[in-house]
C-alpha cells in the first residue's frame, strides 16, 4: 500500500532530492522479490527505470 509520495529540498541547487514513496505492509510478505517498482518519466510510456524489491516484509500492529 502506498502511504506517501515525496519531494524535499535540501539546498536551492539539489533539484528536489531525495524523492521518495513510502510504502506499508498490510499483510506479511516473505519474498518481496515478487514485488517490482516501475516509473515512467513525464507520461511517457516507455520505461525509465525498475527496481525489484528484495527480503522481506512483515505487519506492523499498533495498539
Amino acid at each position: 500500500m502506498f502511504v506517501g509520495i515525496g519531494q524535499a529540498y535540501r539546498t536551492s541547487s539539489d533539484q528536489g532530492r531525495p524523492q521518495f514513496i513510502e510504502l506499508i505492509a498490510t499483510r506479511d510478505i516473505d519474498d518481496l522479490s515478487d514485488y517490482r517498482l516501475h516509473n515512467y518519466q513525464d507520461g511517457s510510456t516507455s520505461l525509465s527505470y525498475s527496481s525489484q524489491f528484495s527480503g522481506s516484509a512483515k505487519r506492523v500492529i499498533k495498539f
